[in-house]
């Protein structure tokens, strides 16, 4: 898939769900956020397949399943994960890995019963159940 293909992709989504959307080239753990109450995201310029299914997982904060404070960080953040990886047009191993690394830093701070009700994100995430 072409870069201006993942980024017209990227474009209509937000653009359908009236999401406004920030381009930023700083420091990664600064430059991805999602306000929900604004519709608005921050994502690096969608400039490769990493940037890309990053910038749908932050769509899926603000349109996808689960992400109001009712539910924990960690589920949040899966069902964000969740989103990218149905919406997306193209899944290779690295933004599966990319994916993978995100995750893993959540489930590391996770309460224990966040993770044992979320069979799913830990069998994608470890493969194993």
């Amino acid at each position: 898939m072409k870069r201006i293909d993942m980024f017209i992709h990227f474009a209509e989504i937000a653009a359908k769900n009236n999401i406004t959307v920030k381009f930023s080239t700083a420091d990664p753990s600064q430059a991805y956020w999602a306000n929900r109450e604004h519709r608005m995201i921050s994502t690096r310029p969608i400039k490769n397949t990493g940037y890309y299914v990053s910038g749908l997982h932050e769509i899926g904060h603000i349109v996808g399943e689960c992400q109001t404070s009712k539910y924990s960080l960690l589920k949040q953040e899966w069902y964000a994960w969740k989103y990218a990886m149905q919406t997306a047009e193209i899944w290779t191993a690295t933004t599966h890995k990319i994916m993978k690394r995100a995750m893993k830093t959540y489930i590391a701070v996770a309460k224990p019963k966040h993770i044992s009700r979320m069979p799913d994100c830990y069998r994608t995430i470890f493969g194993e159940s």
